[in-house]
């Protein structure tokens, strides 16, 4: 019998991994969460992203079999056009010099050395 429905489940990577790889491996433990929703199935939003969904097929038909239906979430990239680039790395320069400076001052200080 074909399947009418595909359930989408997005695992979020564990508080101590950065990704899964060769050495770092999902395991049983990781997939226990998932074995947990997928016994009771139900579609999951949070913050407006899809954590779990069910897809009809005739939805994934419509959108020519793409299964790229997931709303995930995504950081938005926002491209500043060079001026903007070169104030925000101005602005940011003169406050870490002035950071820089506070603090061999106070090193200045502590060591009876003048500037």
């Amino acid at each position: 019998m074909p399947t009418e429905d595909l359930w989408v489940y997005r695992m979020d990577m564990p508080e101590d991994l950065k990704h899964f790889s060769k050495t770092k491996p999902i395991t049983d433990e990781h997939m226990e969460i998932v074995k947990f929703w997928w016994n009771n199935r139900e579609e999951i939003a949070e913050e407006g992203n899809e954590k779990s969904r069910c897809f009809k097929k005739s939805e994934i038909a419509a959108n020519g079999y793409n299964l790229d239906l997931c709303k995930y979430p995504k950081e938005e990239e926002e491209i500043l056009s060079v001026k903007d680039t070169i104030l925000n790395y101005k602005k940011h320069s003169e406050a870490a010099d002035e950071k820089i400076n506070a603090t061999l001052s106070k090193i200045s200080e502590i060591l009876g050395i003048e500037l």
